[in-house]
């Protein structure tokens, strides 16, 4: 008996381009909300290969975290650039 090849999990692979494509966005200095699409179409592609039929939930799991950094990384800029600096 031959087993059939598993297919990509098509969530899980955007959620990585995303992902990445918002790290670039980063370097370019293009602050847009590709972060945010990242943690929604991979937590999408984390919650569709659970049950193992498909693969990609490695990529959903490593999209998943660079699309988090990101974000927070966006936020930690974003507030520290709108605090207010003490003169002395």
């Amino acid at each position: 008996m031959v087993k059939a090849d598993k297919k990509w999990n098509g969530f899980a692979v955007a959620g990585f381009v995303v992902s990445l494509v918002s790290v670039l966005g980063l370097v370019s200095g293009f602050f847009g909300i590709s972060g945010i699409v990242g943690i929604i179409l991979s937590t999408i592609g984390l919650s569709k290969t659970k049950d193992n039929k498909q693969k990609g939930r490695r990529l959903a799991i490593a999209g998943l975290i660079i699309s988090i950094l990101v974000v927070v990384f966006i936020f930690i800029l974003s507030f520290a650039s709108f605090s207010p600096v003490a003169s002395s």
